[in-house]
């Protein structure tokens, strides 16, 4: 008997294509899960039980782990997200780009809408630099980060980013970085 742990936004149907290469592995995950429906609403860090001599396509398995793929199609969110939080500023990247990162130092909460179908998500911003990084959940024609928050930069690494960056209201940072990227300023 072996032990799987929920990652975000996973359903019953992709902890079955994890564990078993296949969505008929529902059925192991059933029987050795009681509680367990096909319209749980399965939690991030919660722990399934499945028998690993039951796995359908092994190779499909193996692949996932290998490539660190983590099947995940749980709720979507697709309307408008709401915050009250002044607009400090959107970036326009290549609809191309799998992932951004984000590198900052500084005080204050800033609120991303990453342009997908994930959460607004709240950084806490540290006085040493950091990585932010986030892989889109979607493809689209433009995609748009939105920066949102009372915050203070004191460091911006904009050197992983290439794009068109447009401040909404004075955003002031002591040291910007940019290197070996297409980064274009506007106002």
């Amino acid at each position: 008997m072996q032990v799987y742990k929920v990652k975000r936004n996973q359903n019953i149907f992709d902890v079955a294509v994890s564990t078993h290469g296949s969505i008929e592995g529902i059925f192991d995950l059933l029987i050795n899960n009681p509680d367990l429906s096909f319209h749980s609403q399965l939690k991030e860090g919660e722990e399934i039980y499945w028998d690993e001599e039951f796995i359908i396509y092994d190779s499909i398995v193996n692949t996932l782990q290998a490539e660190h793929i983590v099947p995940a199609n749980g709720e979507r969110h697709v309307y408008y997200k709401n915050t009250t939080a002044p607009l400090r500023c959107v970036m326009y990247i290549s609809p191309e780009e799998a992932s951004i990162a984000l590198q900052m130092a500084g005080d204050g909460s800033l609120i991303v809408d990453w342009g997908d179908n994930s959460d607004l998500e709240t950084i806490t911003l540290s006085p040493t630099l950091q990585k932010y990084v986030h892989f889109f959940d979607n493809y689209t024609d433009e995609r748009s980060i939105k920066l949102y928050g009372d915050f203070n930069l004191k460091t911006w690494d904009l050197s992983s980013i290439n794009g068109l960056m447009m401040p909404t209201m004075p955003l002031v940072v002591d040291e910007i970085i940019s290197e070996k990227n297409n980064l274009s300023l506007q106002g």
